[in-house]
């Protein structure tokens, strides 16, 4: 279970500086034994988030926390998912206390950001993406899959594009169709796309890397956003912080 700093949680009692610099390393040591791991998600979103909602104490007296339902642990997140609330009244020796607190745990958070930053970095780089099959299909729509060398467990996943940008924010635009150990000849690819009811005409692009990356909060995220930079003249007027 991934240990979450709420949005409040300068707030919460005890108003104490102590108190919450235990909460905040706490989380920082748990987060990054998770990026040792060379696990990215959930880990950057929330690093962010909470990087964000200081931020906005500090300058707005302003919490900030999401407005939405994520159904994945690696769903993106753009600004209009936030939503905004004032802090509560505070003492003068409390708002000292929240001062400090914001003071010390700005630049740990954004030290904490920059390693994960730089895992997801590796990992970008480690990842390669080309289309198997069916290059001139159209690239709004297809599938994707990635075969582990490491463990022999095959994943493929179906990508849809194809959705107005007012109809985005509420679609989840990519789907797990197989995941599971088989091997990974085309044709049980397109085996797998047409049991599942897919179209195995669209374009099939296959994911590969040499590092052994965990699958579920790195390797599958990143090659969502390596299709999501590809498609990036449909996608242009969403704005990702992570």
């Amino acid at each position: 279970m991934i240990e979450r700093l709420s949005s409040d949680w300068l707030f919460r009692m005890p108003i104490d500086f102590e108190y919450n610099k235990y909460i905040l390393l706490n989380y920082i040591k748990n987060s990054e034994s998770r990026l040792n791991q060379l696990k990215i998600y959930p880990d950057l979103q929330e690093i962010t988030l909470n990087i964000v909602n200081i931020a906005s104490v500090g300058k707005d007296n302003k919490t900030i926390s999401l407005d939405k339902i994520i159904n994945e642990f690696d769903d993106e997140i753009n600004l209009s998912d936030f939503k905004y609330e004032l802090i509560p009244e505070l003492t003068p020796p409390e708002q000292t206390e929240v001062s400090r607190t914001i003071n010390f745990s700005y630049p740990k958070l954004l030290d904490l950001f920059n390693f994960a930053k730089s895992i997801w970095m590796f990992a970008f780089e480690n990842i390669d993406l080309n289309i198997k099959k069916n290059k001139n299909a159209s690239l709004v729509v297809g599938y994707f899959y990635y075969y582990s060398k490491f463990d022999k467990s095959l994943h493929l996943y179906s990508f849809d594009f194809s959705k107005g940008q007012s109809d985005y924010s509420d679609y989840n635009e990519f789907k797990e169709v197989f995941s599971g150990y088989t091997n990974n000849s085309i044709s049980i690819i397109l085996s797998l796309i047409n049991e599942s009811g897919g179209d195995s005409s669209c374009v099939i692009y296959e994911a590969k890397s040499d590092q052994e990356l965990p699958i579920k909060e790195t390797l599958i995220p990143i090659v969502k956003r390596k299709l999501i930079l590809k498609n990036k003249p449909i996608l242009s007027e969403k704005k990702y912080i992570s």
